[in-house]
C-alpha cells in the first residue's frame, strides 16, 4: 500500500520539472514524545503528543515555494504540493486524490520517561551551595518516523530517536544574579541514554559554571579574538561556517565558499569534519532532510 502511494506522490513531484521546477521534494513526518520539566522544588510540567505532518518544497530558479499541513495522507500531501505550484508558478493541476489512509505513523509508543530523581538531585544542588536560587530541569525523550520523497525519484525513509536532558542553575552573591545552564544530548533509546550520561555530573556543571561567574571579573569591551571550542558542532560548524555553505546563499553570490571545492578556505591549524556517521550523537543521521546519504 505505501509504495503505491510514494508512487503517487513522486509522480506529482515529477510533474513540477515540466513547469520549470529545478528539484521538488516533500518531507513526511510522525512522531510521539515526552517531556518534564522540575523547577522551584517540584515538577512544573508533564507533557506528552503524538504528531504528524507533511512538507512540499518547489525550487524553480532562485526561489524556493513550501507548503505545509498536518496529517501525512496522499490527499492532503497532494493539496500541499498544488499549494507550492501555484505560489511557484501561478496554476496547478486540479488535485484529485482523495486516499486518507496515512502514508506514514507512528505505531510504536515510547513509555514516559523516569522523574524521580529530580527531587533528590535538586535538593543535593541547593545543599552543596548557599548562593543557589533556583534549580531547574528538563527531560525530553522522542521518536519519530521519516520519509523525505524527492522529485528526481528518490525516496529516503528513517526512524530517528532522541534524548535530552538539561539543567539551569540561579546563583546570587552580594545581589549579583548569574545563570548557568549544561545539557547532554543523544541519538538513542531513552532506557539506554543514562548509560552514558550522569545526571549529576551534568546538574554540578552547570552550578560550578554559575559560581564561577559570581566570582569573574567585568568582561572587558572592545574588538577582541573570538575562540570556538572543537566540541560545540552547532557553533563552530554552523554558526561560524553552515551559513555560509548553504545551497541559496552560494547560488546567490553571496557566500566566501563559492567556487572553493577543492581549494583551502582555513588556516594550517583548522581542520574541521562534520560527521554524521558518529553513532549515537545527537546530530548524526543516517540520511538528512533531503534524502542525501550520509
Amino acid at each position: 500500500m505505501q509504495e503505491k502511494q510514494i508512487e503517487i506522490i513522486r509522480q506529482k513531484l515529477t510533474e513540477t520539472h515540466k513547469k520549470g521546477a529545478v528539484h521538488a521534494d516533500v518531507f513526511i513526518q510522525a512522531g510521539t514524545a515526552h517531556s518534564a520539566h522540575y523547577e522551584d522544588g517540584r515538577i512544573e510540567e508533564l507533557s506528552s503528543s503524538n504528531t504528524d505532518g507533511s512538507g512540499a518544497r518547489i525550487i524553480a530558479g532562485d526561489k524556493t515555494f513550501y507548503s505545509h499541513s498536518p496529517g501525512t495522507s496522499v490527499s492532503g500531501i497532494s493539496q500541499i504540493i498544488s499549494e507550492a505550484e501555484t505560489s511557484a508558478f501561478g496554476t496547478s493541476a486540479l488535485n484529485t486524490e482523495k486516499g486518507r489512509d496515512p502514508i506514514l505513523t507512528m505505531e510504536e509508543h515510547i513509555s514516559p520517561p523516569e522523574i524521580g530523581y529530580m527531587k533528590e538531585l535538586d535538593h543535593k544542588i541547593r545543599k552543596s551551595s548557599k548562593y543557589v536560587r533556583q534549580a531547574a530541569f528538563r527531560y525530553s525523550i522522542s521518536k519519530r518516523n521519516v520519509l523525505i520523497i524527492r522529485s528526481d525519484g528518490i525516496c529516503a525513509e528513517d526512524t530517528r530517536t532522541y534524548c535530552s536532558f538539561s539543567e539551569q542553575i540561579i546563583a546570587e552573591k552580594d545581589g549579583t544574579l548569574q545563570t548557568a545552564s549544561e545539557r547532554r544530548c543523544m541519538a538513542v533509546p531513552h532506557p539506554d541514554f543514562w548509560s552514558g550520561s550522569d545526571p549529576q555530573k551534568i546538574a554540578f556543571a552547570a552550578l560550578d559554571r554559575a559560581l564561577l561567574m559570581l566570582e569573574a571579573k567585568p568582561c572587558p569591551a572592545g574588538k577582541m579574538k573570538v575562540l570556538l571550542a572543537g566540541e560545540a558542532g552547532g557553533t563552530i560548524i554552523h554558526e561560524a561556517c553552515g551559513h555560509g555553505l548553504e545551497a541559496d546563499i552560494v547560488e546567490k553570490d553571496h557566500s566566501i565558499y563559492r567556487d572553493k571545492i577543492g581549494e583551502k578556505v582555513a588556516h594550517d591549524s583548522v581542520t574541521m569534519i562534520d560527521d554524521p556517521t558518529i553513532p549515537c550523537l545527537y546530530g548524526s543521521y543516517r540520511f538528512d532532510d533531503e534524502g542525501t546519504p550520509a
